[in-house]
C-alpha cells in the first residue's frame, strides 16, 4: 500500500491551520469570561425614580440575563465600566405632554387612527381659523388706513367736537379689535402647538 506524501502533507498542515486557529480565536471569542460591571449614574428627576429604584431594577434585569445563560453576566459596581443614566430628552418630554393632553399611547392600529384623526381635526381647524384672522387682519388694517387718512386730513384744532368724539369712538374700536387679534393669535399658536405635540 503506497501513500501519496503530498496528500498526507496537505492533510497534515490542514489539521496544524485548523489547530492554530482554534488555539488562537476559541479563547478571544469567549463573550463575558468575566461579568461587565455597571453602575448608576445620572437619574433625572423628572422621571420620578430615585437612584435606588433604578439599581433595584437594574439587578433584577442583570440577573434575568443571567439566568438565561447560566452564569453571571453583569455585576454591580461602584466603579462599573458601564453607566447607566436617565436622560429625560426631547422623546421623554413629547411622551409627557401627550399623557398630559390625554392621549393614550399604545402600538394598536385604533390608537394610531384616531390619533392620526385628531391631528387632521386640529390641522383643519387650524387652517379655517388661520384664513378666518388673515381676514380680520385684512379688514383691521383697512380700517386703521382709513382712521389714520381721516385723522391726517384734519386740521390740527380746527376740527368739531363731534368729529372728534366719532375719531375716538373709532379709534377706541380698533383698538379693541387689536387686542381681539391678538388673543387669536395667542389661541392660534396653543393650537399650532397641539399640532405638534401630536406629530412629535
Amino acid at each position: 500500500m503506497r501513500f501519496d506524501t503530498w496528500a498526507i502533507t496537505k492533510a497534515l498542515l490542514m489539521v496544524f491551520i485548523f489547530a492554530v486557529l482554534v488555539i488562537i480565536f476559541i479563547p478571544s471569542h469567549r463573550p463575558c469570561k468575566e461579568p461587565l460591571t455597571y453602575r448608576i449614574g445620572k437619574v433625572d428627576e423628572r422621571f420620578g425614580l430615585s437612584a435606588k429604584e433604578v439599581l433595584d431594577v437594574a439587578v433584577t434585569a442583570a440577573s434575568l440575563w443571567g439566568k438565561a445563560v447560566s452564569r453571571e453576566l453583569f455585576q454591580e459596581s461602584p466603579t462599573g465600566a458601564i453607566e447607566i443614566n436617565f436622560v429625560y430628552d426631547y422623546r421623554q418630554e413629547a411622551t409627557d405632554k401627550l399623557k398630559l393632553l390625554s392621549y393614550n399611547i399604545d402600538n394598536t392600529k385604533s390608537s394610531y387612527d384616531d390619533l392620526n384623526a385628531r391631528l387632521e381635526n386640529h390641522k383643519k381647524e387650524f387652517d379655517q381659523k388661520s384664513t378666518s384672522l388673515s381676514n380680520e387682519f385684512n379688514s383691521y388694517n383697512a380700517r386703521m388706513a382709513d382712521f389714520n387718512r381721516e385723522a391726517a386730513t384734519m386740521p390740527q384744532g380746527g376740527f368739531s367736537e363731534q368729529v372728534y368724539k366719532q375719531l375716538m369712538t373709532e379709534k377706541n374700536e380698533l383698538q379693541s379689535v387689536h387686542n381681539y387679534l391678538q388673543a387669536q393669535q395667542e389661541e392660534m399658536k396653543r393650537l399650532a402647538d397641539t399640532i405638534y405635540n401630536l406629530v412629535v
